[in-house]
């Protein structure tokens, strides 16, 4: 069996985006590469990770190991028939693929991200075609997103205050 393991040089990181190597390792023939990841560099973008996963699936990687993972990230995983293992501790790289491990098989036991929506609210006039910057998912119009992220934010500015004024009159 094949596996992506993404580290820090020595042991298994927290992270798999945020891994500044993914080592490819076989239990027959032991470290195959262990490449740079360019995801985890400052700047990335939805392109960088898939390319990740381009390089991941050209290595014919079975399965990744890792301690975690985002939930779009573990979809997209999924969705190429890569299997995906959560260590439950820090690891050598020699020693991951034996320690213990459970099966994620649905993409809500990946950790959902809180940027998401940060990263996405742009303009569609920026280069990108159509609600999608080539991520694999389906956005909001800015327009749409831009509103409801507003209107977020004004609800919490008015409970801030009003709690600010529940504060000042005690």
């Amino acid at each position: 069996m094949i596996y992506a393991i993404p580290n820090d040089g020595e042991q298994i990181t927290n992270h798999f985006i945020k891994a500044p190597f993914i080592a490819i390792y076989s239990d027959g023939d032991g470290l195959i590469d262990n490449f740079v990841n360019h995801a985890a560099q400052a700047g990335s973008s939805c392109q960088s990770k898939s390319q990740l996963l381009n390089q991941i699936a050209q290595h014919n990687v079975d399965a990744v190991m890792v301690r975690n993972i985002g939930e779009r990230s573990l979809e997209k995983l999924l969705k190429r028939n890569i299997m995906v293992y959560r260590v439950g501790c820090r690891a050598e790289l020699n020693k991951v693929i034996y320690a213990p491990r459970s099966a994620l098989t649905v993409p809500s036991e990946g950790r959902p991200s809180i940027n998401h929506a940060k990263k996405h609210l742009h303009s569609h006039n920026d280069g990108h075609v159509g609600n999608g910057c080539g991520c694999g998912h389906h956005h909001e119009t800015a327009s749409s997103h831009h509103h409801s992220v507003l209107r977020r934010g004004r609800q919490m500015g008015r409970l801030a205050g009003a709690m600010i004024n529940k504060i000042g009159q005690q």
